[in-house]
């Protein structure tokens, strides 16, 4: 027998015989507890108790055990007769209960209560009017006020008045408090009282003198004397009369223009420097007089000079008088005389004249290192040598030199070294030059000159980076591990050569693949590793499967298609084409099988089987009251059991030990025997 479930899944129905087992529990059918399952009775057996069963019942019987159909439903209410609100329908009072209040009920009436809930015939008809004895309007036989009441008034005016206030007929012109009785328009008498401030107007007058072309007096400008008058409101409100009476004056002012030597008197003061001066004074009339003196002061000189002539020298000026002189020396002497300077003041000349001769000689010797440089003429040899010129004076000059050349010696010192070289000169140089020099003096005191001429030779390096999948020979060496190393040598020049080493040795690390190792014939199922980004990955499945996708990731998806055992392996290949070592995972396939062998009212499947953690049952038979799943060993003993409503069971492993197992499912459609395998 075989065929298909309701989801395609293909199934066979088998036979299977096993040997009888012991069932425990009470076996008196026409006890409570009856066990239909059980064969053997363990005195368990209650007898039967007829009554209400149902908890939520007015009369629920708590020791029946069965229900005869007598239950009462709960009816809640008020079950005092005496209340105002008796429920006779009640069974269960429920708190409600109102105790009768008498009195009036009625809303309308004016001695309404409106606790009562029984009228006792007590109510009184509302009347509406003034209740109030003080007021004009009152009245005896109201029993509700209607806010109708009127009342007396008394008022309070308070009032503020320049000179005179006029009220009620009457004119007043002192300040007091004042009362006007009348009756009012409600027919109510009506008192006011009157508060009343009488203010004065006030009045001022004002004399000014002012040594001014004009006046500025309350916002306005005057110009011309007169008598003017300002009104305006002061501070209580009342008018405010100012008089002026303006006499305007003006100041005078004199300037004047004065030149001067050395010093100048002007108004009792001496005055030495030019500048523009002020001098105030009073006039009759009070006001200021100004005087201005602008002043250019001069100042007398003078002036030595002394003049200098090869054989005479011709001399000429003119005196303060407007006389002109002029006269010829020959000879050397001293005068002075009075001009007028540029100030036009005076000037005293006091004038030195020195008669040279025409000619004059020097005699210079020197001696000089290598070259020397004369009246820009440039000597290298010892010889006499003359120049002739003007001197100062204007007169003629010739100069003899006696030159003596001492010798200057020079040397040049060629070296050769490695990275670097510290000469004399205590300078530690790095590069090739031909530039330093240092200077000694030698036996003459004339300077020798020692140049340097280096030659620097480079210490060679190199630096090399490498990635390699598992070693490295480099330079004679093996290297196994990640990172960076040295080499030193001698170069070709004697210099020192180095070479550095940055490896990367790419050993990759072991991969756990993680997802289930026990699958069923027509599943799907996703296996995984680690990822790193910059890696692909192959995988390997031998049989029983298809991998649908992700082949060259780190996670693919198989589907399932034969029983047995199955092992995928998966390798790793990095950036650099490194590969690590297979990692690999045993799958167990199992076929899911149709439990409904002895049953077709009760359609069921169990798997995986043999299965390792959880066994899966699925009911297709839908039930009513609860399936017994129960599990039996070899020697017949329970070591599972469990009732259920549910469709879907798992059993999970917990406790149970590897080996064969009898399940055995009871509903009210039968019951089903299964051999099932725990691996």
């Amino acid at each position: 027998l075989n065929g298909l479930d309701a989801d395609g899944n293909p199934w066979e129905a088998i036979q299977v015989e096993f040997t009888s087992v012991v069932v425990l529990g009470c076996t008196d059918a026409s006890a409570f507890n009856y066990d239909i399952v059980a064969n053997t009775d363990d005195g368990s057996c209650e007898a039967v108790v007829n009554g209400c069963t149902d908890a939520n019942a007015f009369n629920y019987d708590s020791t029946a055990n069965t229900d005869d159909g007598s239950c009462e439903a709960v009816v809640n209410g008020c079950t005092d007769a005496n209340a105002f609100n008796y429920d006779i329908v009640a069974n269960t009072n429920d708190g409600s209960c109102e105790a009768v209040v008498n009195g009036c009920t009625d809303a309308n009436a004016f001695n309404y209560e409106s606790t009562a809930n029984t009228d006792d015939g007590s109510c009184e008809a509302l009347v509406n009017g003034c209740t109030d004895t003080n007021a004009c309007n009152f009245n005896d036989l109201a029993n509700e006020d209607d806010q109708s009441c009127l009342y007396p008034t008394l008022s309070t005016s308070v009032v503020t008045a320049c000179e005179s206030f006029d009220w009620n007929g009457g004119t007043y012109t002192t300040s007091g408090e004042y009362v006007y009785e009348t009756l009012g328009s409600n027919g109510c008498d009506s008192v006011v009282n009157l508060e009343l401030s009488i203010l004065t107007s006030t009045s001022s007058f004002e004399s000014v003198l002012i040594c001014e072309p004009s006046y500025l007096w309350n916002d306005n400008v005057y110009t011309e004397n007169g008598l003017y008058q300002f009104v305006t409101t002061n501070a209580s409100g009342c008018d405010s009369v100012a008089n002026l009476s303006l006499l305007l004056s003006t100041n005078s002012t004199v300037t004047e223009y004065v030149d001067a030597c050395d010093s100048y008197s002007w108004n009792g003061t001496d005055y030495t420097s030019s500048g523009l001066y002020e001098f105030v004074s009073t006039s009759a009339s009070g006001c200021d007089s100004l005087s201005y003196l602008d002043l250019s002061m001069g100042f007398s000189s003078e002036i030595s000079q002394i003049v200098s002539s090869c054989s005479n020298y011709n001399v000429s000026y003119t005196l303060v008088g407007g006389e002109f002189i002029e006269f010829n020396v020959s000879e050397s002497t001293s005068f002075s005389y009075t001009i007028l300077n540029s100030q036009m003041c005076d000037s005293t000349i006091n004038l030195e004249i020195i008669i040279s001769d025409s000619v004059y000689q020097s005699n210079i010797q020197i001696e000089q290192c290598g070259s020397f440089t004369w009246n820009d003429e440039f000597y290298t040899e010892s010889g006499v040598h003359s120049f002739e010129t003007t001197s100062s004076n204007g007169c003629d000059s010739i100069a003899v030199l006696e030159l003596t050349i001492l010798p200057v010696s020079s040397s040049v010192d060629s070296q050769s070294h490695c990275d670097s070289y510290t000469w004399i000169d205590d300078i530690t140089y790095t590069e090739s030059t031909d530039s330093p020099f240092v200077i000694y003096q030698n036996s003459l005191g004339c300077d020798s000159i020692v140049s340097l001429n280096l030659t620097i030779f480079d210490i060679n390096s190199s630096t090399e980076t490498v990635v390699v999948c598992d070693q490295f020979e480099w330079n004679g060496s093996t290297y196994f591990n990640t990172g960076q190393y040295n080499f030193n040598t001698t170069g070709s020049l004697g210099c020192d050569s180095s070479a550095i080493l940055n490896l990367t040795v790419a050993q990759l690390a072991n991969l756990n693949i993680n997802g289930s190792d026990q699958e069923n014939i027509g599943s799907s199922s996703s296996y995984s590793v680690s990822n790193n980004s910059n890696s692909s990955y192959q995988w390997q499945l031998g049989s029983l499967g298809t991998i649908s996708n992700g082949q060259g990731t780190n996670s693919v998806n198989i589907d399932w298609s034969q029983e047995g055992a199955a092992s995928l392996c998966v390798t790793e290949t990095d950036q650099n084409g490194c590969q690590g070592q297979p990692s690999c995972m045993d799958i167990s396939i199992s076929t899911v099988t149709n439990i409904d062998e002895t049953n077709t009212l009760l359609s069921a499947i169990v798997y995986p089987n043999p299965f390792r953690q959880e066994l899966n049952i699925d009911f297709f038979t839908p039930t009513k009251n609860k399936r017994q799943i129960m599990l039996f060993d070899l020697q017949g003993r329970l070591v599972y059991s469990v009732e259920s409503l549910s469709d879907k069971l798992v059993i999970k492993r917990a406790q149970l030990k590897s080996g064969s197992y009898l399940l055995k499912v009871i509903s009210e459609k039968g019951s089903i025997n299964k051999s099932v395998i725990l691996n």
